[in-house]
């Protein structure tokens, strides 16, 4: 079992369940005990033990590793209700279902000077290379959105100053991004007679971002399903520019109160930002381009 390709893919998982802390505490916990029993396909682990060594009560350790078990990522059993309970942690391999563009490009290339090409084969390469995005990063769209490499990069960059880290980027991922640019798109050109060009979709995205980090939460839990999700909330961020005071009715769910309404003081921002030419970083370059 490798570590790193188990962490990796429990990251993939996380973005499509998002676990809650305890729950990805004991996954971790339990990959380390693992790593220390070097990769044996099962072992033990007493329940008071996880318990003291976490903080956290027996309830909580159940419903977290039912959890877990649900999702695929562990089994575990117990002889006779014993405490002393029996996991196996399920290996993530190397090559997932959702096999990135980079890599389909590069098994087609493979294949393609392997192979003798018939005029059907050749017929169908090139099918693929007109369906496939010129950036290796973003997962390739039926309908390609506007600027779509140069949003992407954003995104990229954006996510890795506050985390450190590059983002995880799927089918499911790209999705939604595409989603808030469209609602973006929509909310501008409804409010603007300025076109929606490269530089109006790299700044109002970026000012979305920048709403989006005011928020603790979602800067904590920087994830494009939740952008998406939250989207109202984002675009309604007071404009003080202080953290949203979270009046209104409440979500049971996440905790999120919706802020009044103030559409028309985002849209001037994004107004003024565009005629302005100010991108900040590497996009100051399409300033310079639209002025020229």
């Amino acid at each position: 079992m490798n570590y790193i390709e188990q962490i990796k893919g429990f990251w993939r998982s996380h973005d499509v369940e998002v676990y809650p802390t305890t729950t990805i505490a004991l996954y971790f916990y339990l990959l380390e005990v693992n790593n220390k029993v070097n990769w044996m396909t099962s072992f033990k682990r007493n329940n008071s033990k996880i318990t003291a060594d976490l903080g956290i009560s027996y309830p909580t350790l159940n419903s977290s590793r039912n959890r877990l078990k649900q999702s695929g990522l562990i089994d575990f059993k117990s002889q006779n209700g014993s405490a002393n309970v029996t996991y196996t942690l399920k290996k993530f391999l190397k090559v997932t279902n959702e096999v990135s563009v980079e890599v389909g490009n590069e098994v087609t290339n493979e294949v393609g000077l392997r192979l003798p090409m018939t005029k059907d084969k050749l017929k169908h390469k090139q099918k693929l290379k007109q369906n496939t995005s010129s950036d290796a990063i973003a997962p390739v769209e039926k309908e390609p959105t506007k600027y779509w490499k140069s949003i992407v990069d954003l995104w990229f960059r954006r996510y890795e100053e506050v985390t450190l880290s590059k983002p995880t980027f799927n089918k499911a991922n790209a999705a939604n991004l595409k989603s808030i640019i469209l609602r973006l798109e929509k909310m501008y050109k409804a409010k603007n007679e300025i076109d929606w060009d490269e530089l109006a979709a790299l700044k109002t995205f970026n000012r979305f971002l920048d709403n989006a980090l005011k928020d603790e939460w979602l800067k904590a839990n920087l994830l494009i399903t939740h952008l998406s999700s939250k989207f109202d909330v984002i675009v309604n961020q007071p404009k003080d520019g202080t953290k949203s005071n979270n009046t209104g009715t409440s979500n049971n769910n996440t905790g999120y109160k919706p802020a009044s309404v103030d559409t028309n003081e985002l849209v001037r921002k994004l107004t003024d930002d565009a005629q302005n030419g100010n991108i900040p970083g590497v996009y100051t370059t399409i300033s310079s381009r639209n002025q020229n």
